[in-house]
């Protein structure tokens, strides 16, 4: 069972990857769902010839080489890309940089037919904006590390775009990087699993008598004066019902905001740091109102360059880029440099967890202690203050 961390017990380490199952030449490592729903390595000890592979190829155990980012905020020119995403569109005008009809493939995180999850892979244009805007919940990564292995190896452009330690598996399976491989990431606060989202659906379906037909988070809104406004969490149902939540009234929302109920490595991450091996990360650039105001309505991404390959992607790009200090990510992004904080109600909050009690634990649990509340008010007030009076007077 050696490198298998469902039976050993260090599920502070695991990322479920996926790398080790992908490697495994007797197919003998599955990926098996533990009580809280994440996925960890599993061996058949009746298939395992004991050659070692999965153990060597684990990310984890790697390291990662010291590199000297470069960061940018970054806003496209494309309007209709820019609606489309989170922030500035950097990731649609990534793409389109690099993009080639019939010799590119784009992979990334979707949700299927059944709001589930998963990796996939494109090589249409039309196809791309599938893998825009967030999704907070860990992806099935399925077979794409041997498909984009595949791929590479019949001379294909690949983009691959996940979270840190995605890539970091990735990378580590092909034992290497490649010349027609751009890795995009992102800067992750950590990942929910499947199997809480699947609670927290379950639960609106039965509120609102209908099956749910679409989940989205943080969709952009736009506003009469032409910005756009971030919606937390929208659901819309067959019936033609659509619900928008702020996070502090949605239970799944409440529980990622508060760092509730991540996988146990996202709070040990090795890979939440400025050394990346990644080509390009991208992530929310905030407090930056002394740019452009309708600029900064609209949303602005944040690139940083990890290598020379992303570098000579960015100079591909013909949005608004502006150099900043690699500081303000890290002020603005805490997790560009450290994992998440744990929250210390999580095993209360997953100790008798069940569809039943989900709303009730979340928003219980999810709370910031009183103390932290009573210190924090102050600078609450503060704040809004300050937007009232930026708004009111000129």
């Amino acid at each position: 069972m050696a490198g298998c961390y469902l039976n050993t017990g260090a599920k502070k380490d695991c990322t479920g990857c996926g790398a080790c199952k992908a490697i495994c030449p007797k197919n003998a490592i599955t990926m098996v769902s533990d009580e809280e729903g994440y996925k960890y390595p599993h061996i058949d000890t009746k298939k395992c010839i004991n050659c070692g592979l999965c153990r060597r190829i684990c990310p984890v155990t790697n390291e990662i080489p010291d590199i000297y980012p470069k960061a940018y905020t970054y806003v496209t020119n494309d309007e209709a890309n820019l609606f489309e995403a989170t922030s500035g569109g950097a990731f649609g005008d990534i793409v389109n940089a690099v993009f080639e009809e019939g010799k590119t493939y784009v992979y990334g995180c979707t949700f299927d037919e059944n709001h589930k999850a998963v990796h996939a892979g494109v090589n249409s244009k039309e196809k791309i904006s599938q893998f825009k805007r967030s999704k907070y919940v860990q992806s099935d990564l399925k077979e794409t590390f041997k498909e984009v292995r595949d791929l590479l190896a019949a001379g294909y452009k690949v983009i691959f775009s996940g979270t840190p330690c995605q890539i970091a598996g990735l990378k580590s399976f092909l034992k290497g990087d490649h010349d027609n491989l751009l890795c995009i990431d992102i800067i992750c606060h950590g990942v929910p699993s499947q199997k809480l989202l699947d609670y927290y659906i379950d639960i609106e379906e039965k509120k609102n008598n209908s099956k749910l037909s679409e989940i989205a988070f943080r969709e952009k809104n736009k506003e009469k004066d032409g910005s756009y406004s971030l919606t937390n969490i929208k659901l819309a149902f067959s019936n033609g019902k659509k619900i928008i939540k702020k996070a502090s009234k949605s239970s799944y929302m409440a529980g990622f905001s508060g760092r509730l109920f991540y996988r146990p490595s996202c709070y040990n991450c090795k890979f939440a740091s400025k050394n990346r091996l990644s080509d390009i990360t991208i992530c929310d650039i905030w407090g930056l109102k002394n740019l452009d105001k309708e600029i900064y309505g609209k949303g602005i991404s944040g690139i940083i360059i990890n290598s020379a390959k992303g570098e000579e992607v960015l100079n591909k790009l013909n949005g608004i880029i502006k150099d900043i200090p690699s500081e303000h990510v890290i002020k603005t992004n805490e997790c560009y440099t450290r994992p998440s904080y744990y929250n210390k109600n999580r095993n209360k909050f997953f100790n008798g967890l069940s569809e039943s009690n989900f709303e009730k634990k979340a928003f219980k649990y999810a709370k910031k202690p009183l103390i932290n509340r009573i210190i924090l008010f102050p600078r609450k007030v503060l704040g809004y203050i300050k937007r009232f009076i930026l708004k009111y007077i000129k």
